[in-house]
């Protein structure tokens, strides 16, 4: 499902089975993509205000790193990062304050990266076409 407002859109999935804690805590998590970093923390209020706590902000723009340290500094809030392609970048969103870090696959590297930094790792599968 997908839902847009012009600047960002939150498409909610739930998080591969790569840390049980996380799908015990928010079964459904929004995962979105920002155009400005400066839209973060008032999404992230809104997120918490309606009971939501754990968000994936994806690496599709320029805004996605400063989102995620932004969005870290929220006390309750649990962000992890999406799209993370390479071992770089698992580095740099684990710096910036992500508590899991998301990939759309499997990249061994990336899964070792995230393990020598403690942090979760989650291939994603995209869904199957249908036919």
């Amino acid at each position: 499902m997908t839902a847009d407002s012009g600047s960002w859109s939150v498409v909610t999935t739930a998080p591969a089975p790569a840390d049980r804690s996380l799908l015990d805590r928010c079964p459904v998590v929004p995962v979105v993509v920002l155009d400005h970093p400066d839209q973060a923390v008032p999404l992230g209020e809104a997120l918490l205000a309606g009971g939501i706590d754990v968000i994936e902000v994806t690496l599709r723009t320029d805004a996605g790193l400063q989102a995620i340290r932004k969005l870290s500094a929220l006390p309750g809030l649990h962000v992890g990062a999406g799209s993370v392609l390479v071992p770089d970048q698992a580095d740099r969103v684990v710096d910036a304050g992500a508590r899991f870090v998301v990939s759309p696959g499997l990249s061994v590297e990336v899964v070792r990266r995230c393990r020598a930094l403690d942090v979760p790792p989650c291939p994603a599968w995209p869904p199957r076409a249908s036919s």
